[in-house]
């Protein structure tokens, strides 16, 4: 008990106190002459708060903690489950992911709508396996960050049977969707050499 009994007002404590005078066989053999006049008294005092507190909380309502231990043991395990919601590493973002990305706030940023910016994805990935198909490249086109070797890719691309066998609608949708891709990596590397050179003064 936190308290003295006399100013122990919860009646589920008092409660208890009876349980365990009455089922604790240790409690009996180290009192032997007194349980009885404890347990009457505690009884007298249940009976006297329950009078001044008539809806008093239910028993079943109130969490059992065994002992400390189990109180210890739930604290260290919030804080245990506290600290993992915290320490989850974040999965690191692939570069084509990455690089998608990118190339997808750049068409915006360029006022290319939405689905437009879609189809220009999809006829990426379409002309990435084609070219992959004949052997021109070995990777997907986004993976590419030179601009230059992308200009070589077009101009090769251009003169293979794959190529020239698609219709005209189908060749003007892969070479625009190329053509932006080839805009957003010289972009992209002039951003780059920029900033290189802006570190570079600072530095």
């Amino acid at each position: 008990m936190d308290k003295k009994l006399f100013e122990t007002t919860d009646l589920n404590v008092i409660n208890n106190l009876i349980d365990i005078i009455v089922s604790n066989k240790k409690f009996r053999n180290n009192y032997k002459h007194s349980p009885s006049k404890i347990n009457s008294v505690l009884k007298f005092y249940y009976a006297f708060l329950k009078e001044q507190n008539p809806n008093p909380t239910p028993l079943e309502d109130i969490p059992k903690i065994n002992n400390n231990s189990d109180l210890e043991v739930n604290v260290v395990d919030k804080k245990e489950n506290i600290a993992a919601e915290k320490t989850v590493p974040v999965p690191p973002v692939d570069e084509f992911t990455s690089n998608r990305k990118s190339f997808i706030a750049w068409l915006k940023a360029k006022g290319i709508n939405g689905t437009i910016v879609l189809n220009h994805l999809m006829v990426i990935k379409s002309f990435s396996e084609l070219l992959e198909e004949n052997d021109i490249i070995d990777t997907d086109l986004l993976l590419i960050n030179d601009a230059e070797k992308l200009k070589t890719i077009r101009k090769v691309s251009s003169a293979t049977t794959s190529f020239i066998d698609l219709s005209e609608k189908q060749k003007n949708r892969f070479l625009t969707a190329f053509d932006k891709l080839i805009e957003f990596r010289q972009d992209t590397s002039e951003y780059e050499k920029v900033s290189t050179q802006a570190k570079n003064l600072i530095n």
